[in-house]
């Protein structure tokens, strides 16, 4: 490497002389920290890896590198890697990226999704040495349809190398995922290396388990890239008589602080994208300039998006996007100056996403984090008092700068995707035993969460509604809907973006609800800042109708459908009790916290989780999303008039004794939770749970969506 041949790394001797020449022309002077490291690991050992360091640190190519070169130096033939990752836009910035060095060592870069011609899809199968780039849904149409030359080519595969595997773990698609590596491994009888990419880490174990399972998982990460921060806060207080709204005044804050340079603004929903890059624009329009703020969503025709990212990329001209999570993973988009962060965002782990697309290897990272709250004046409810969306996102940034992220989820039965896989099981072989399906996924596969009986239950539903059929031998094969079903390729997918509920009240469209929300007829519920009770729901349309219910203005603060981790409200606990100020905040923010802080303490917040609110009680168990749902379902089958309101829970027409005297009276650890789920409107929100049964679909909203343990702990607690 230029100026260093008197001290070659060790890693760098490993690299094909290819890879040397390619290195050499880039102009790079030496290998980063993590490349050093992730070179001789996977260079020198067998075992699975995870490559941990922040976006732009060099994690791609420490993992291509040496990957090519070992499989140049052991004179593999054929396809030798395969690459995985979560969106079309990745595989094509990879393709960009590798296709440069590919001139060096003459290996084929394959990329391989919807977008890409048949003609180049043809060199997967072509003679000269192979990588391909491929994301789930493109390996599942493999598997189906070209099993046996698919399998023939695996044979020769090495390395599988998984980007931003953080948004693969605890989710539909990585258990899709894993399963295709498991049946990929069948098929070749040898299992495959493993190596996982994330710049968002936080449960090692875990991870490394999702990853690999029993085999021992080597992790790596970065010492280099801790880059500094600057950070702001600001919050816009709304004011009754103010003449600017402060939707606006953000607008104007962005536009003054950051035109003239590239920058990502998260603005949490299409709305406000759309929202404040217009008010934006018109802005550039008022001062006669060109306009350099642009939307970026997935609504969005795919030419705009890519020209959005180009402008990023080239870097030519200043070019800010404003954008929901479709800019959060690592595309390639050149170096953004700042990031904006528009309301509270959906994680912490988000958040560090974000943060890691701003500032390169020489410059600090940015941020412009931006609130709206309401003047003091305007409180009526105790969460008025104690602006809980400030604090959760204080809470949020703290954690962020302790190096915390949220854990993957563990538990879930993923119950849609098994059955996506029995059908494409089915599909690959022609027919294939229950006994075969049930080693091959669950006691073998990935679906271990599955009991026996649940998966008899499971082809039993399927049987039922002609997903599939037992021949006289006993093998299964596709019914009728089963082939309609497989025929399209929608079916290689195993996730679907939910349609939100939509909310009426008198045939009046009120807005949108998240399938998370559990729906309950006659519970009470609040939307829009009001209280409502459920009238109906239509499951086939996705329509909620409302009736009135009495009482004053509700809070209008809540997490939007995300699940929240209990740390993150545990974290929010401990920042109302401390005293310490908050360096990133502004005047404003300073200003409210000091009062929700104030507030809290004049509540009795720090001693007793539920206040007394005229006739109603408000508790605030300072827990994640799952407990908050299992408290709501145990609190409605004990008859309780109760909303989940987020951060907290109303209980209407009821005092402090008459909760803890009724919740004493009850043996509340006998409550059976698949009795409270049989309640529950919306339980079908994953892809191909309409080909379960009620009572499959029970179990997987247990298992998805609520923390019935944690709820118990918790009302102990409090009797």
């Amino acid at each position: 490497m230029q100026g260093q041949d008197q001290n070659i790394s060790s890693a760098f001797n490993k690299l094909d002389d290819g890879i040397k020449k390619w290195i050499y022309k880039s102009g790079w002077t030496e290998l980063r920290d993590i490349q050093e490291k992730a070179i001789n690991h996977i260079i020198d050992g067998n075992g699975d890896m995870i490559i941990a360091s922040a976006t732009a640190s060099g994690k791609t190519e420490a993992a291509f590198l040496p990957v090519i070169s070992k499989a140049l130096s052991n004179d593999v033939h054929g396809l030798f890697c395969i690459y995985i990752a979560p969106l079309k836009a990745l595989i094509n910035d990879q393709f960009s990226r590798l296709e440069d060095l590919s001139k060096y060592i003459d290996v084929d870069i394959v990329p391989w999704h919807g977008d890409v011609s048949s003609s180049d899809k043809k060199r997967l199968y072509g003679s000269k040495d192979r990588i391909l780039l491929i994301t789930p849904e493109s390996l599942e149409s493999q598997l189906i349809n070209k099993t046996g030359e698919f399998a023939e080519l695996c044979n020769s595969v090495e390395h599988v190398i998984i980007d931003e595997l953080h948004t693969f773990i605890g989710n539909e698609r990585g258990i899709q995922l894993m399963s295709q590596l498991h049946r990929i491994d069948t098929l070749r009888s040898k299992r495959i290396r493993r190596i996982g990419l994330s710049a968002t880490l936080n449960d090692k174990k875990l991870t490394s388990r999702f990853l690999s399972a029993k085999v021992d998982c080597e992790y790596i990460e970065s010492n280099e890239f801790t880059k500094g921060l600057k950070m702001k806060l600001y919050t816009v207080i709304r004011y009754e008589e103010a003449e600017k709204i402060p939707e606006r005044q953000i607008a104007e804050n962005i536009y003054s602080k950051l035109r003239g340079k590239n920058n990502l603004i998260f603005a949490n929903s299409r709305a406000n994208v759309e929202s404040y890059s217009d008010s934006l624009r018109e802005r550039c329009e008022e001062h006669k300039v060109p306009n350099e703020f642009f939307p970026h969503h997935g609504n969005l025709s795919k030419s705009h998006r890519e020209h959005v990212e180009s402008r990023l990329k080239e870097g030519q001209r200043p070019s800010t996007a404003v954008c929901t999570t479709t800019l959060e993973m690592g595309i390639d988009i050149g170096s953004v100056s700042t990031i904006g962060q528009i309301g509270c965002p959906p994680s912490v782990s988000s958040l560090v996403q974000r943060i890691g697309r701003s500032g390169r290897r020489d410059e600090d990272a940015k941020l412009r984090f931006y609130l709206i709250e309401d003047d003091i004046k305007k409180a009526e409810d105790i969460e008025d008092y104690i602006y809980p969306q400030l604090v959760q996102s204080i809470a949020m940034i703290d954690l962020m700068l302790e190096k915390w992220v949220e854990p993957p989820s563990v538990g879930s039965l993923h119950l849609s995707t098994l059955v996506q896989q029995i059908l494409s099981l089915i599909c690959q072989y022609g027919s294939i035993s229950a006994l075969d399906l049930y080693k091959l996924l669950i006691e073998k596969g990935v679906f271990k969460n599955v009991d026996l009986d649940s998966f008899k239950e499971i082809l039993t539903s399927l049987g039922e509604k002609d997903a599939i059929q037992q021949l006289n031998d006993g093998t299964l094969m596709l019914g009728i809907k089963g082939e309609v079903i497989t025929n399209n390729y929608k079916f290689y997918a195993a996730f679907e973006t939910p349609e939100e509920f939509k909310v009426f009240y008198d045939n009046k469209h009120l807005g949108q609800l998240p399938v998370t929300f559990p729906l309950i007829v006659g519970a009470d519920i609040v939307f829009a800042g009001q209280r409502w009770s459920i009238k109906s729901v239509d499951k086939e349309k996705n329509i909620v109708e409302l009736n009135r219910s009495s009482g004053k203005k509700i809070p209008m603060f809540s997490s939007g459908g995300i699940f929240v981790h209990d740390r993150v409200r545990e974290k929010m606990y401990e920042i109302y009790q401390d005293s310490d100020e908050k360096l990133y905040a502004d005047s404003s923010s300073s200003k409210l916290l000091s009062i929700a802080r104030q507030n809290f303490k004049k509540f009795k917040l720090n001693s007793s989780p539920i206040y007394e609110q005229g006739n109603s009680l408000i508790i605030l168990p300072w827990k994640g999303s799952k407990i908050m749902n299992a408290l709501y379902m145990i609190l409605l089958s004990l008859e309780f008039k109760v909303s989940n309101r987020g951060v907290s829970l109303e209980v209407r027409d009821c005092s402090a004794s008459k909760f803890t005297t009724k919740l004493n009276s009850t043996d509340i650890q006998n409550l059976d939770p698949i009795m409270m789920a049989k309640r529950i409107q919306n339980k079908a929100n994953n892809k191909f749970d309409y080909l379960l049964s009620d009572s499959l679909l029970d179990q997987e909203y247990i298992s998805s969506y609520i923390d019935i343990n944690g709820a118990f702990r918790f009302l102990n607690l409090i009797t």
